[in-house]
């Protein structure tokens, strides 16, 4: 496992990570969010020893990584696809990390061959589009066969086949029994390959739940499309419900169910062309959990009009 207790990073007078405390079981997938700034990357460096933390603990199997014999028997880690040699091959790479780590030599191909890079292995990594350098990137995390995987954006730069490949191997890991702790901003990805969530925000945890109960957090709504909009709405409403109107003909309501919001249209002999219950994704749940804890959110506003600031 991965434990992470009171776990906090300030570098001078501003927090990076604070008071995070949470774990990481073997045999799921655990999904590690939040928005940029949050100290995602920060709390995956201090869990490698790469950043010593300013109060507070992280362990790896009981232990901080550094106290093992042989770390990369223990994590194999993806924090920065692009911290290789440029002038080595994909080959050598994996081979200076092999012998400083008492690794077979015939792991090297086996790893090479499993991520897909065999064609170009004798290649040099500075020739490798960036697609190339993560799988090389997962090719190392996974040399020492570790009982701990811990990728940051494994899936940055891979194309549709790639991201598959991802989402398949991480799953296989976990099913193996293996510990998977992996960051993501792409949320439709997360939501098909984690088990569970770590959700933090300027530092500080917000959510340590399954996806199941992530999802379920936020209602869902019923969607419906009527030519009699206005007039439904204002039954909604006195019966509880709390109503938006995305379009003319359009209400999303939330606080009654689909036959609740049928039953009430019938009753007052509204028609109704179309009625569906719209599923909670995680983006909304996520966008809900995170919502105060942006620290570079964008403007909603249009950019200005060219021609008006002439």
């Amino acid at each position: 496992m991965i434990q992470a207790r009171a776990l906090t990073k300030r570098y001078g007078r501003t927090p990076a990570v604070e008071d995070l405390s949470f774990t990481v079981r073997p045999g799921v997938v655990t999904g590690f969010l939040g928005p940029n700034g949050a100290g995602k990357s920060t709390t995956m460096r201090m869990v490698m020893g790469l950043d010593r933390p300013s109060s507070g603990e992280v362990s790896v199997g009981g232990r901080a990584l550094k106290d093992h014999a042989a770390p990369l028997r223990v994590v194999g880690a993806l924090l920065d696809s692009g911290a290789m040699h440029v002038n080595r091959s994909a080959s050598h790479h994996l081979l200076a990390l092999a012998l400083t780590n008492s690794i077979p030599r015939a792991r090297v191909e086996e790893v090479i061959a499993a991520v897909g890079l065999t064609a170009v292995a004798r290649h040099r990594v500075g020739t490798f589009s960036l697609g190339m350098r993560q799988r090389l990137g997962v090719a190392a995390a996974l040399l020492g066969d570790p009982e701990v995987l811990l990728l940051d954006e494994p899936v940055n730069g891979l194309d549709p086949e790639g991201i598959l490949w991802i989402r398949q191997l991480l799953r296989r890991l976990a099913g193996e029994g293996r510990t998977v702790f992996v960051s993501s901003h792409l949320m439709s990805e997360m939501e098909l390959t984690a088990d569970h969530l770590v959700i933090i925000g300027r530092g500080r945890l917000l959510a340590d739940l399954s996806m199941t109960a992530i999802t379920a957090s936020a209602r869902p709504c019923v969607v419906i499309r009527s030519p009699q909009a206005p007039a439904l709405r204002e039954v909604l409403e006195r019966a509880g419900a709390a109503v938006s109107a995305p379009a003319a003909d359009e209400l999303s309501v939330t606080g009654l169910t689909g036959p609740q919001v049928a039953q009430a249209a019938l009753d007052h002999g509204l028609l109704v062309q179309e009625l569906r219950t719209a599923t909670t994704s995680l983006e909304d749940a996520y966008l809900k959990l995170t919502r105060g804890d942006v620290q570079y959110a964008t403007a909603q506003d249009d950019l200005p009009d060219r021609k008006a600031a002439r």
